[in-house]
């Protein structure tokens, strides 16, 4: 396998097991331009307060993360206001939320450990993506059915199966369960069984008995936390936008790196985020305004083509900023690029091929030439992936080291190595700067997400 070259068997064994699981704990980002970490940990905990008490989780904050609240800003408002809102969760779990030390405004749901539940009602078959996301705690929505058994009526109580291959067709009466499906909880029908077959909105099964005690989040104080896992909200402290400072977010959407890149600067600075999918730009504005975000402008723009072959001069005089830009525009740049995805959590199956994978790195390349040239000499270019794959980690540093070793030094970050891996050891990197780039394995002590993080100065 190709990975098992950098890992090696063991090690990528234990990686592949961890990536079939959700973190034993939920974290989230505390929207400090509306309220403070304690606060919404403190909401969290007493809405949960039937969770907590029943499995012993809760909401904390997350130590260095002054944002940071984990179930297990000033972002502790938030955390307050979270375990009130989850008061019935954390009674039953035990679970509540809790700020992130070093993250002021990382907030986590520390979740325990509890006999997994048994199948023993009606099935109910879902997706993939489906499935994972009741793995981390959602109920399930009516689009993520496939099937059901017949004569399910609203009420009724049913077991709740993820079909990884996709064999199951929408509609389908299910009576008996393949032996390939993966059950994922049990849960309680929302919806007369003509309905749940449907394309419709809204929650088909509301989820009582889950394989992991992480509660739904969803529509929960919408305008004050953002689901976010510690290395993401990591990205944006690494970043350290100023006042005043012009910011580019390169790949923007869904909003959460963004959204917090303005809360950290209190709107304070300019952000140009783009999004090459027009389809996610509307959402992505939607969240932004959600959270209380007003010096961001939205672009759906190529990133590929930010940089305007010459100055405009014409376009100088416009009103406003608009891409393409020229070169030695911007103060800071985010390069979140698309990404294999390798490091994402849970993931119950995975399609990519070696063709794919090694086609990642080839595009994050061209990317990266273009922030380098949109980067004013002297400012901070922040990299970041969500994938284990070292061509798009470790190896594009070395690249970019290489290419640009007159113009560019990776810049180290020790206030955050408490959280991470230095580079793998057989990577090209040299030992100084394997020391200075964030690895985030899966199967450590952090129990988070595969990623990665580089800053360069």
């Amino acid at each position: 396998m190709f990975l098992e070259k950098w890992y090696g068997q063991e090690g990528l064994q234990q990686i592949r097991k961890k990536l079939a699981t959700p973190p034993l704990h939920t974290s989230l980002r505390c929207n400090t331009l509306k309220t403070n970490t304690q606060a919404l940990i403190n909401k969290l905990n007493l809405q949960f307060e039937d969770h907590i008490s029943n499995t012993g989780n809760k909401f904390e904050s997350v130590p260095s993360l002054p944002d940071g609240i984990i179930l297990k800003t000033n972002t502790q408002a938030l955390i307050n206001k979270l375990n009130l809102q989850f008061e019935d969760h954390i009674s039953n779990t035990g679970n509540k939320f809790e700020s992130v030390p070093s993250l002021p405004d990382g907030i986590i749901l520390k979740t325990n450990k509890t006999p997994p539940p048994a199948p023993c009602y009606p099935g109910v078959v879902v997706d993939k993506c489906c499935g994972e996301s009741v793995l981390r705690g959602a109920h399930v929505f009516i689009k993520g059915i496939l099937g059901a058994a017949n004569h399910l009526k609203l009420g009724d109580k049913v077991s709740v199966w993820a079909d990884l291959q996709g064999v199951t067709l929408r509609g389908e009466a299910v009576n008996q369960i393949n032996p390939q499906f993966v059950f994922v909880g049990n849960g309680i029908t929302k919806a007369h069984r003509s309905l749940l077959i449907t394309q419709s909105p809204g929650i088909g099964v509301e989820m009582t008995e889950s394989l992991y005690t992480n509660p739904s989040l969803n529509n929960i104080f919408p305008d004050e936390l953002f689901l976010q896992t510690i290395p993401s909200m990591l990205v944006g402290h690494i970043v350290g936008p100023q006042p005043g400072e012009t910011i580019l977010d390169m790949c923007a959407a869904p909003g959460g790196k963004t959204s917090h890149i303005s809360a950290l600067s209190n709107n304070a600075c300019t952000i140009v985020a783009t999004e090459k999918k027009q389809g996610k730009l509307s959402p992505f504005k939607k969240t932004l305004e959600r959270l209380g975000v007003t010096c961001v402008t939205a672009f759906s723009y190529d990133a590929n083509k930010l940089l305007a072959d010459k100055v405009d001069l014409v376009g100088e005089m416009r009103k406003g900023v608009e891409p393409p830009f020229p070169a030695e525009y911007f103060d800071c740049i985010l390069l979140d690029p698309p990404c294999s995805g390798l490091g994402n959590r849970p993931r119950l199956r995975d399609d990519m091929t070696l063709k794919n994978l090694l086609g990642f790195s080839e595009y994050q390349k061209r990317l990266f030439e273009v922030a380098f040239s949109l980067l004013k000499r002297g400012g901070r270019l922040v990299y970041s992936t969500c994938t284990i794959n070292p061509l798009e980690n470790e190896e594009i540093v070395s690249w970019a080291l290489q290419k640009y070793s007159k113009e560019l030094v990776l810049d180290s970050v020790p206030q955050f190595k408490d959280f991470a891996q230095p580079g793998l050891s057989n990577s090209s990197l040299d030992e100084a700067s394997k020391a200075k780039v964030l690895r985030f394995d899966p199967s450590s002590t952090l129990d988070d997400i595969g990623f990665f993080i580089a800053k360069f100065q």
